[in-house]
């Protein structure tokens, strides 16, 4: 089992609001920060297992997460995303991002590329701090979305990029 202290700070490396005026811990295009992150928890003590979004703050510094769906999701997730990783971690972070909020930072003309590179820049993160914290994670992408999306209650404007299982190495 991971612990909320562990958990948070991953939620914090990928999206955590790091400056007063709003800026994160990964950069972002003209500030627009489109990307959200989920935590599907399974095994992390005192949190109910369920979807829960990462809620960052705007200007001023939030780190909370918010229930989206409760239960335990992990066969179902795990059988959506299909790879050997996402069966029984203790923890998955999701991570979508919202091409509307890029295209209107950039007069409207889509710029879906910078969202993905700012997933990297995400990604990048969170591996360092589970580094930091003794943590393993992998990044996925090869997976159905939609199944993903409906096991999960994500938003339609969400496109998700990454499935990313995370938890204590085996020795």
């Amino acid at each position: 089992s991971l612990n909320l202290k562990q958990v948070g700070q991953m939620l914090w490396a990928g999206q955590g609001v790091t400056a007063d005026w709003g800026g994160r811990a990964a950069p972002s295009a003209k500030s627009a920060y489109p990307l959200t992150l989920y935590l599907v928890a399974y095994k992390v003590v005192d949190l109910a297992p369920g979807i829960y979004q990462y809620l960052p703050g705007v200007r001023d510094a939030l780190h909370q997460i918010q229930l989206i769906k409760s239960g335990d999701l992990h066969e179902a997730l795990g059988e959506a995303i299909g790879q050997n990783a996402a069966k029984n971690p203790p923890a998955i972070i999701i991570i979508t991002g919202d091409m509307e909020i890029m295209a209107k930072t950039f007069d409207n003309v889509r710029r879906d590329n910078n969202v993905y590179l700012e997933v990297g820049h995400a990604a990048q993160n969170l591996y360092l701090q589970a580094e930091s914290l003794g943590l393993g994670m992998v990044t996925m992408a090869g997976f159905n979305g939609n199944k993903v999306r409906s096991v999960l209650n994500i938003p339609e404007k969400d496109t998700i990029i990454y499935a990313i299982p995370f938890g204590i190495p085996k020795p």
